[in-house]
């Protein structure tokens, strides 16, 4: 994305709205998923305007056009209760899912901006979702975060 002067941050937003709708919503871990860039669902591309092309988050850029995040390829996943261990087993799934995720720690200055842009959403994203739930469930996403950051260099992509 940076050879085409693309901005990933707003792709690291979508990913995190996409997890914290995985774990704290469908409650499932994310083990495996794939973020895939592909055409916008079904309306005509040139009939749509900005504001809609925001709201529907498809982004629009010269070189690949409209086009929107998907995610797919949901058969590793598994239930995820919410607790710490929900919190170990989510963590497990981001550190062996192959390297679409934002990584915490990188000495990459780039990378680590689009990591602070990934943690901010995907705990804003998850307060959200989880406004009306008990405070122990709140704390969820932030002991996650946490967890990622701690498990840094000692689980690496496709480990169990």
């Amino acid at each position: 994305m940076e050879h085409l002067g693309i901005d990933a941050g707003d792709y690291a937003i979508g990913m995190a709205d996409a997890l914290a709708f995985l774990h704290w919503v469908a409650k499932v871990d994310g083990n495996d998923v794939e973020f895939v860039l592909a055409r916008p669902r079904s309306q005509s591309d040139t009939a749509l305007s900005q504001s809609q092309l925001d709201e529907r988050r498809v982004n629009n850029t010269k070189i690949l056009g409209p086009h929107a995040l998907w995610i797919l390829d949901f058969d590793l996943c598994r239930d995820l209760t919410l607790d710490e261990k929900g919190i170990e087993q989510a963590c497990k799934a981001f550190w062996r899912n192959d390297p679409f995720y934002p990584r915490p720690g990188s000495s990459n200055a780039e990378n680590q901006r689009l990591w602070t842009i990934f943690e901010e959403r995907f705990l804003l994203s998850s307060a959200e979702v989880l406004r009306s739930e008990p405070d122990q469930v709140k704390q969820l996403p932030k002991l996650l975060i946490g967890r990622i950051k701690e498990a840094k260099g000692t689980m690496t992509i496709g480990s169990t």
